[in-house]
């Protein structure tokens, strides 16, 4: 089997906004609906994640919840600067549990 058949996870910090757009990395760009993370060398998102999830760990609810949709990746691991997800609002999070069921959204990884 190729390995594209496999859920591939990175674990990656969530960059705080004045970082991330601080000059050294999106200088001001990036606005306040995207949530930046990542930028370890060699461990990066890369084109073809598009459209990957940015799951993040509540302890309230104990399970990983969906925070954002990767829409703008780095250089496949070769970039200084964090990638870019677009952040998921409560609305559009609930119409996803809604569509596709709360056990399919966050079940425990």
């Amino acid at each position: 089997p190729s390995k594209r058949q496999y859920i591939h996870y990175l674990s990656s910090p969530i960059i705080n906004s004045e970082e991330c757009n601080s000059t050294k990395h999106y200088n001001g760009m990036i606005t306040e609906d995207k949530i930046c993370a990542g930028y370890k060398e060699s461990e990066n998102e890369c084109y073809s994640d598009e459209g990957a999830p940015l799951m993040c760990f509540s302890n309230a609810s104990e399970s990983w919840e969906l925070q954002g949709i990767l829409s703008h990746p780095e250089n496949c691991g070769s970039s200084p600067h964090p990638a870019t997800y677009s952040s998921i609002d409560l609305k559009l999070r609930s119409w996803i549990t809604n569509t596709i069921g709360k056990e399919a959204f966050i079940r425990n990884l």
